[in-house]
Parts: C-alpha cells; structure tokens; sequence
C-alpha cells in the first residue's frame, strides 16, 4: 500500500479521505498562496473528484499523496505528494503546499 500514515513529533502524514474537502479547498483556494503556486481554477465539487482519485490511486499503488495534520489540534495544514516518478533512474520530484 502506498501513503502509509507517517507521524512526527507535531504532525501526522495520512492518507486522503473525502471529509477534507473543506480544509483542502480553503487552501488551495487561498489568494495568498496564488503568489507561489497556480492551482487550476476549481470548483468544490471538483477538488472533491480529485480527492476520490487520489484515494482510488493509493489504493492501486499509483501515487504517494498525503494530507498534513497537526498532531495536537487535527488541524489540516497542507499535502505532500511524490509525483514524476522515473524509477529507471531511481528518481521523483516531490511537492507540497502548505496553508499560510
């Protein structure tokens, strides 16, 4: 299984659920952070197919995506994902975007 829950002292690395919609729309659709990453102009409804893809995805063991969570207050923060994978050179990029 890809995206195993991976915690630290203050954050907890977890698999997508559907219930982030909320938190993962208020960030993507945060003005502020339009300055450092363009994120395609979305609906809710269609960040949530994307979640449902993401969650699909990890269960076929196609892709890494995380959901960044404050240990202390469960507070959704961010996401991490490991994307361009070219395993004929043992390399990928790895993303993240994190609320201000």
């Amino acid at each position: 299984m890809l995206s195993p829950k991976i915690e630290t002292e203050r954050l907890i690395l977890r698999r997508y659920k559907e219930s982030d919609i909320d938190a993962m729309y208020e960030i993507i659709t945060d003005k502020r952070l339009s300055k450092f990453i363009k994120f395609p102009d979305l609906t809710k409804e269609e960040e949530l197919l994307c979640i449902k893809k993401w969650i699909m995805e990890a269960d076929l063991s196609r892709k890494e995506k995380w959901v960044i969570e404050t240990k202390d207050n469960h507070e959704i923060v961010g996401n991490i994902d490991v994307n361009r994978v070219v395993e004929k050179h043992n390399y990928c990029n790895v993303g993240y975007t994190m609320g201000i």
